[in-house]
């Protein structure tokens, strides 16, 4: 036989077995990612072909070794894609919340907030009801009325310097057309220096009144987490998280007698007072901060106060699902809400805590707002 036979079937039985040893190998991996939960594959042996044109045949693996053919069987009973049903995703979805809720319960801030406000009843005597109402106004006390006064003083000097920003900004384009005309600038270099020397003089201003615009979301940063821990730490005690023992059935027990007047029990929930008058207070925060604006609002201004609007309506559904302690805790906290920044309108209370005033702080706030009532109202 010709050298040059011999070398070309040499290459050629090579070229065979690599490619044999690629489809064992491919077929594999395919097998682990789509047919692992297939019992006919497992029981059988069967491994698919990578080549879209040999689809649904399937080869076997004991025949498919270096040096012989690959032997093809079909499988017309085989699925070939998997099936996924609403009601599969709705269980995953179900499974992937209670392990979210699950986790935010045994949470360890949570079960500091949990023990606190045990050990708070435990060593005031005080009924449940009562409980709840002054642990709510301690921790609103303690944590955001400081923070609800800092952002009061914090957006009242930047109110401020935005009033000095634009008498700066007019003699930065009085000094800029004159460097213009003298140096022949173009126009995109006196906007790049015009925007720079801005920026300069907005840094500086912020700088010196130590007023940056993200402090005035500090108190919202505070505030929901602390809202979703306490109101975590209420669902603990009645549903009896993240412990079930002897002590967290007595707590629930007390709970189940803790209620005073209409809800008695304050493990199950209040269908219609309640959530009726927490909607009513959360309206009526959203009402006054709307009223004591001066000026046009904003586009944004307006989408926001009609999604708290439809938010306050929302929450009237959701406090009547829930156990009364847990509507009783949201009602006081935004109860304190509204008296707080009806509170914080006060002159003496503002000249109290050294908050600057503003354009738009008004000299008589309350007659300001009885004045927007009865316009709003006819009376």
């Amino acid at each position: 036989m010709p050298l040059t036979s011999v070398k070309l079937l040499t290459r050629a039985s090579k070229s065979v077995y690599a490619r044999s040893n690629i489809i064992v190998t491919y077929s594999r991996r395919i097998e682990s990612k789509f047919y692992s939960s297939n019992v006919i594959h497992r029981q059988n042996n069967f491994h698919p072909l990578c080549s879209s044109k040999s689809w649904p045949y399937y080869l076997e693996r004991n025949v498919c070794q270096a040096g012989s053919k690959p032997h093809l069987l079909f499988l017309p009973n085989a699925n070939q894609k998997r099936d996924f049903s609403f009601k599969e995703s709705m269980e995953s979805a179900i499974v992937s919340h209670s392990s979210f809720f699950k986790w935010i319960s045994e949470c360890t801030v949570v079960e500091k907030s949990q023990n606190f406000i045990v050990q708070f009843h435990d060593t005031t005597g005080l009924p449940w009801w009562l409980s709840i109402i002054l642990t709510t106004c301690l921790m609103r006390t303690v944590i955001t009325l400081p923070l609800a006064l800092y952002q009061t003083f914090v957006i009242a000097r930047l109110e401020n310097i935005r009033k000095e920003m634009d008498d700066i900004v007019n003699d930065i384009k009085y000094e800029l057309n004159r460097e213009v005309r003298r140096n022949k600038w173009s126009e995109k270099k006196a906007k790049i220096h015009f925007n720079t020397t801005v920026r300069k003089e907005w840094t500086r201003l912020i700088e010196r009144d130590n007023c940056h615009p993200a402090k005035a979301a500090l108190l919202a940063i505070v505030q929901i987490p602390m809202w979703v821990v306490l109101s975590t730490s209420f669902r603990n005690l009645v549903y009896m998280l993240p412990h079930q023992d002897a002590f967290a059935e007595l707590k629930k027990l007390e709970l189940s007698v803790g209620g005073i007047a209409w809800f008695p029990d304050l493990t199950i929930p209040d269908s219609f007072v309640i959530p009726i008058m927490l909607g009513l207070t959360n309206l009526a925060i959203v009402e006054v901060q709307t009223m004591m604006r001066k000026g046009d609002r904003t586009r944004l201004q307006r989408y926001a106060t009609n999604f708290f609007r439809g938010f306050s309506i929302f929450m009237i559904p959701v406090a009547a699902c829930v156990p009364s302690c847990l509507t009783l805790y949201w009602l006081t906290s935004s109860a304190y809400g509204l008296a707080q920044n009806l509170t914080v309108m006060s002159p003496r209370v503002r000249r109290l805590f050294g908050i600057p005033s503003t354009s738009s702080t008004h000299p008589h706030p309350y007659a300001h707002l009885a004045q927007q009532l009865r316009s709003r109202f006819r009376l």
